[in-house]
Parts: C-alpha cells; structure tokens; sequence
C-alpha cells in the first residue's frame, strides 16, 4: 500500500517506466536517423525489462497525480498521500497557525485564489490548518491584513484540541487522519506478517547489499531506481503478484542479465538503504546465492560435445572444466560460487541447464579470491596459431 501511493515510489516508477523508456526510444531513433548518412556517434541502448502490469500501474498512478495535479491542487499530496496524510495530522496540532479576521475580511477571494493547498475558504471564513503548507502567499497578497499568523488562541485550542460540533473543513481533517492512521497500520504491520517467507515461495535473488531478503522486504519502496541504472539490466521489477509481499521489489532475472563484479550502482542509487552502498572490494565477497548444475539439460552430459561457455563466463573460478572421454565436462564447486549469475545468463540450452537457487540471508565468500583461471594445454600446432 505504501509502495503504490509514497511520492518517491511513484516518481521513481515513471521515471524509470515511462520516462526512461521515452528517452531511449528517442536516442535509439537519432541513431538510425544519422547512420541513414554514415554518422556513428551514438550506439543502442537497451531498456531494461518492464512488464505489461507494472506499466499499468505505472500509468495509473502518474494519471491519478496528474489529474489531482491540474484539477484540484495539492489534494493527492495533502490527502492521499501517506506522508501528507501524516504530516497533515501533525499540522492541524500545529501551536502556530494561519487564520482569518472577519473584521478585516471583505471576501475579496485574493487569498484563496494564490493558496497552493486550497485550504482557505473565504465563504465560511475558515483555514484548513491540516492542509496549509505555510507558504505566505496569502499574508503577501491580502491588502488589508485581514490574514494573521500567530501562535493558537485560546478559541482554537479548545476547538482543535476538544473539538466540538463545528470544527472548519472537517471533512478534510477526518481524510488526512484516516490516512495517516492507513499509513502506520500499513508500515508496521508487513515489518512482523507480511514480510515472512512461506515454504512454498519461490525465493527471489536480491542483489548484493540487500543482505536478506526479509530486511529488503521491510526497506524497500518499489521505485525502481536499481533498476534504472543496474547496466546490465538484470534487475528487473517485482513480478509477483498484487497481494505477495514482494509485490514491486526488484529480483534479479540471470535470463536477461547478469550481476557485474566491477559495478555497485544499485546500492548507490537505492534511496531508503535497502540495498547498502558497498566499495566494490566488499561487494565482491558477498554471496547472494548458489548455483546448481542440471546434467539432464546440460549439452556436454547428454550430448556429449564441448560446451564451457559457463566456465568461461564465471569470474570467480567456481566453474572448472574436468576431461572425461575426450570431452571437457563442467564442475561445481559451490564454495567459490557468489550466485552472480554470469553462468546463466551464457548457458545456451532453453532451459537453462544451470540455474541460481538465492539464500535467505547473504553470506561472505572469501576463498574465491585465492583461485586463479588455469588455461589448459593446447596441443601443439607445429608452430601455428593453435586455433
């Protein structure tokens, strides 16, 4: 709930869904326009993968921003919004406060007419305090000083804080309470239910810095800035379903990429911390899953033919290949794998006969470092270039 309606998830969201993806089909169509007369100064940029259903909420929620936006001012942020909603509780407590003297009032609607958060309502003579945004656009542009701001008088502390029959814009005040009530109970409650793993779900591989996947459940806002700037497009949105509790936490997808060694862009973009900026010498060491090997799909053990495009692909060493029969057969070993996914993503079988299984908490992998690639021995060739 949070995820859908935070100002920094729906941002983050168009941004990398809608804007983003207008951008590159904008560079991608300069491209071909200039090689069409043999300049080559730009090259392709690839989006990462975006699903029909997040594009739709995506769509919905910067339509619903909009439309607030253009037809009834600051509603979305002071109402809807969960952080306005809370702010807007606080602020109708506020000691300090706009208000309006009937004496000096000739309902000339100048106040209202520059108010941002279209809290002053001339007619009943009343100010919105759990909407106001103390901007002082009305104290500048009253020409009778009819607006005042002072500390709360004793009139308003009995109304705001014993409120009785008639309270100004009360309706507005019952919509930012019930909000911000919203709000809390939807914060909490994921943090001790709806966070936990069941037994039955597929487990998602996070990438490196979110060390669990329960604490990047609990941080985590769904507004896709990882996935903006992963370059290797591996990160991709949640695709789990509306009422999961990942529902539009990123994953990683090893069919589509892979996790760069030499890259730690994620953790620096993530905004809430849920993915932890690490140097990149920590980074390296973290093992965000384990890799397993399904021979019944593998080319070498069922057609018998040299393959080794997962061991060229592993950086750490973890895959070695071991000579059976004149052919080369790829070997596992699981205590130098960091689950980077380098592996899948250049297994040529669909299926894929290698896969990464995630682990719930991520562990320190230090032995792979004191592994060296062995190249192996090339017949000779009478001198000439072996291949």
């Amino acid at each position: 709930m949070i995820g859908l309606l935070d100002p920094l998830s729906v941002f983050g969201r168009v941004a990398a869904n809608l804007f983003k993806p207008a951008a590159l089909a904008m560079h991608n169509m300069a491209l071909s326009f200039l090689e069409f007369f043999d300049i080559y100064i730009l090259s392709v940029k690839k989006l990462h993968f975006v699903s029909w259903s997040l594009t739709i909420i995506t769509v919905l929620s910067f339509m619903a921003v909009l439309f607030f936006s253009l037809f009834h001012g600051r509603l979305y942020c002071n109402t809807i919004c969960p952080v306005g909603g809370l702010i807007g509780l606080l602020s109708s407590r506020s000691l300090f406060r706009f208000g309006l003297d009937k004496t000096k009032c000739v309902s000339c609607g100048a106040c209202e007419k520059v108010c941002k958060a279209g809290c002053i309502d001339v007619k009943r003579m009343a100010i919105d305090s759990n909407r106001c945004v103390s901007c002082f656009n009305c104290l500048d542009v009253c020409g009778k000083r009819a607006v005042r701001y002072d500390i709360l008088t004793k009139e308003n502390f009995i109304r705001t804080f014993f409120p009785g029959a008639h309270v100004p814009a009360r309706r507005h005040w019952l919509m930012g309470s019930m909000t911000a009530g919203l709000s809390i109970v939807f914060s909490f409650y994921p943090l001790t239910v709806l966070s936990r793993i069941s037994p039955s779900e597929n487990i998602p591989v996070l990438p490196p810095g979110s060390v669990s996947i329960n604490r990047f459940r609990k941080i985590c806002l769904g507004c896709d800035l990882c996935v903006s700037v992963c370059p290797t497009n591996v990160i991709i949105p949640g695709a789990s379903s509306f009422f999961s509790p990942g529902f539009l936490t990123p994953e990683m997808d090893f069919n589509r990429g892979f996790c760069d060694m030499a890259c730690h862009a994620c953790g620096q973009a993530c905004p809430t911390n849920a993915i932890k900026a690490m140097p990149l010498h920590l980074k390296k060491e973290v093992r965000v899953g384990s890799a397993v090997l399904h021979k019944d799909l593998c080319i070498v053990h069922v057609k018998k033919k040299h393959c080794g495009a997962c061991g060229e692909a592993c950086p750490t060493s973890a895959i070695s290949p071991v000579e059976k029969g004149q052919v080369l057969f790829p070997k596992l070993n699981p205590d130098y794998c960091i689950g980077c996914g380098a592996c899948v993503y250049a297994c040529p079988t669909k299926p894929k006969a290698i896969i990464v299984n995630a682990i719930l908490i991520h562990e320190k992998a230090e032995t792979y470092r004191l592994v060296k690639k062995q190249m192996l021995p090339l017949p000779s060739q009478n001198g000439d270039f072996p291949f």
